[in-house]
C-alpha cells in the first residue's frame, strides 16, 4: 500500500514538472511572436530590390530574378534598366535578352500611339536574338540566323522560341521565315528612326 502511495506521488511530480516544462515554452513563444509586428513573422528577403545593386558586385544571374520580379511587379523602367545591367555583364545569358525584350514589349504596349521607334525596334532584335539563340551555347548552330531544318527546334528552348516568335507576330506581324537573313528580316520589319544618337544593340543581328 505503502508503495503505490509512493509511485502515485511520484507520477503526479512527473506530470507537473511536465505541465510546468510545456506551459515555459508556450510563454517563451508567445513572447517570441510579440516582440515582432505582424507583418515580420512572415517570411521576407533580407534585401530589397531597390537596394540589391547597393551590395557591390551583382551577379547577372541575380540581376535576371530582380529584374523578373520587376516586371512581374509592374515595374517596366526598373526591370528594363536592370536586364540591361545584366547584359552588360554577360551578352550571352539569353535569359537576360527574353526578360528584356518582355520589359521592352510592355513598354512599347503602354506607349501605344505615342510610339517610340527606336524602343520598338530594340524590342523587335532582342526577341529575334530569343528566337533565333544568337547568344549562349547554342549560337554557333546557325550562319546569319538560318539553321537546318529542325535543328533549331531540337536545340532551342521550346517555350522560349514559342514566346520570341508569337511576340514578334505580335509586334510586325509574322516571324522570320527559315530560310530569311536576320539582316533580311530587320530590313523589312524595323521602324525608321529619323535620328538615331547610336548604336544601341549588343548583340549584332546585322547578318
Amino acid at each position: 500500500m505503502g508503495n503505490k502511495k509512493l509511485y502515485l506521488a511520484i507520477g503526479t511530480a512527473v506530470l507537473l514538472v511536465l505541465l510546468l516544462v510545456e506551459w515555459a515554452c508556450a510563454g517563451a513563444m508567445d513572447a517570441s511572436t510579440k516582440t515582432k509586428p505582424i507583418d515580420d513573422q512572415t517570411d521576407k528577403p533580407s534585401v530589397s530590390h531597390d537596394k540589391i545593386l547597393q551590395l557591390g558586385d551583382v551577379s547577372s544571374k541575380s540581376l535576371l530574378i530582380e529584374a523578373q520580379l520587376a516586371l512581374r511587379s509592374g515595374r517596366i523602367d526598373r526591370a528594363i534598366d536592370l536586364a540591361k545591367l545584366g547584359l552588360a555583364k554577360d551578352v550571352e545569358e539569353i535569359d537576360l535578352h527574353k526578360v528584356y525584350a518582355e520589359a521592352l514589349e510592355e513598354k512599347v504596349s503602354v506607349k501605344n500611339n505615342d510610339l517610340d521607334p527606336a524602343l520598338f525596334n530594340e524590342c523587335v532584335r532582342e526577341w529575334l536574338i530569343v528566337l533565333r539563340n544568337l547568344v549562349g551555347e547554342e549560337k554557333s548552330m546557325s550562319f546569319r540566323g538560318i539553321s537546318l531544318p529542325g535543328l533549331e527546334i531540337l536545340c532551342q528552348d521550346d517555350d522560349r522560341r514559342i514566346v520570341a516568335k508569337y511576340s514578334l507576330i505580335k509586334l510586325v506581324g509574322r516571324s522570320p521565315k527559315p530560310w530569311e537573313t536576320n539582316r533580311k528580316y530587320l530590313e523589312r520589319v524595323l521602324k525608321p528612326v529619323p535620328d538615331v544618337q547610336g548604336a544601341i544593340l549588343r548583340v549584332s543581328t546585322r547578318q
